[in-house]
């Protein structure tokens, strides 16, 4: 089917209007992942790749977050420990956070034979019905970059599993990496014994829905500004990063709108050449 140019300007701002309308209707959601090649050192350079997504609502935040690394090394290294967020204008110290609810795939690692591989043992992580205790917490303390727990971005709030327990637990592990067998890992006897372990694949996240105070401020239209991740299973500022933001909704209502428009505005000219002469 031939689309002339004026008619694909007129669906490209339809669209741009579409996301705005879906923008106003369901809140902001913005996504923030690690660079490209992104690495972390733990004893070694180690590859990590995730991602988060925030999802803003009236006194409410809703935290996704996926592990795409394959674990290549045995350790707790490339497991996800913490992840940081500053909304902007707002101090997260005096918002409240409480955290409201939680769910995601939860299991344990095992070894058969001297090959490490996940089970689900029965374990359900869900805030609703589930039947294992959740391990993560909020902190709005500043301490900075690589120091213990509590928010490594001013004015920031922090989600952890590393709450002060001395061998942590439900740690983000990233998908399998066995070719032939399903869930097979190389974990060596440390990670296996900080099971039960959360787990991520390229299809699914961990989910955290954050409350505030009414009358917080947050609303469907706050801004994450910024937002930090922590790798292994102890704070350290050799396996944290800082984490790139993609464009939210209304900036891609912009870029689709101007698109839109100039696509018209050619259509226009080639239509009337004397149009950008002048008189």
């Amino acid at each position: 089917m031939y689309v002339n140019r004026r008619t694909a300007g007129a669906l490209v701002v339809a669209l741009g209007l579409a996301l705005c309308s879906a923008r106003s209707a369901f809140g902001n959601t913005y996504v923030f992942n690690t660079a490209p090649g992104a690495t972390v050192n733990s004893g070694g350079t180690l590859p990590v790749d995730a991602t988060v997504e925030f999802i803003t609502a009236l006194n409410q935040i809703t935290i996704r977050i996926t592990n795409l690394q394959q674990e290549t090394t045995g350790t707790a290294a490339q497991t996800i420990s913490a992840v940081d967020f500053h909304l902007q204008g707002l101090n997260g110290g005096a918002l409240n956070p409480t955290l409201f609810s939680y769910q995601g795939e939860i299991g344990d690692l095992h070894t058969l034979f001297g090959q490490p591989y996940w089970e689900n043992d029965g374990l359900v992580y869900n805030s609703t019905g589930g039947n294992v205790g959740n391990q993560w917490s909020i902190y709005t303390n500043y301490v900075g970059p690589g120091s213990s727990r509590g928010a490594q971005i001013q004015g920031g709030i922090q989600l952890t599993a590393l709450n002060g327990a001395t061998n942590p637990t439900e740690l983000i592990l990233g998908p399998p990496n066995g070719h032939f067998i399903a869930d097979l890992y190389t974990a060596n006897s440390g990670l296996i014994g900080e099971s039960p372990l959360l787990r991520t694949d390229t299809t699914t996240y961990i989910e955290y829905v954050i409350h505030f105070t009414p009358g917080s401020g947050v609303t469907s239209s706050t801004v994450v500004d910024s937002a930090r991740m922590s790798w292994n299973n102890a704070f350290n500022a050799q396996t944290e990063l800082n984490l790139q933001g993609t464009p939210e909704p209304g900036t891609w209502c912009l870029i689709l709108g101007g698109l839109g428009a100039f696509a018209v505005r050619n259509r226009i000219r080639t239509r009337n050449p004397r149009s950008g002469q002048k008189r």
